[in-house]
């Protein structure tokens, strides 16, 4: 069937017309996005590689040295307990705290 208004053509023509400017259209704005995609990443990758540090490899980092912190603190706290009750360094920290008074 064809219309008047539509310069001849049949609804077929301008389903089909239709479709490929869709099909254009989202052809292009994939494509537009993929290299959007690069182009963000490669900047950040260079940014990375600029700034030379790696935030989650010296987020992982700190915690190590923090849990290592912790562990020689309460290896330091339980010696420091365990020379509280030695009859020797008891008589020790005496004679000095004479020494200093």
């Amino acid at each position: 069937t064809s219309f008047s208004d539509l310069g001849g053509d049949t609804i077929t023509d301008l389903a089909n017309s239709i479709v490929s400017n869709v099909t254009e259209g989202s052809a292009t704005v994939t494509a537009n996005s993929n290299s959007a995609s690069s182009y963000q990443a490669g900047l950040q990758s260079q940014s990375q590689s600029v700034s030379g540090v790696n935030v989650d490899e010296q987020t992982v980092d700190l915690l190590t040295l923090q849990n290592q912190y912790q562990a020689s603190a309460q290896v330091i706290s339980t010696i420091h307990r365990y020379l509280e009750r030695s009859p020797h360094y008891q008589g020790a920290t005496k004679s000095i705290s004479r020494e200093d008074g």
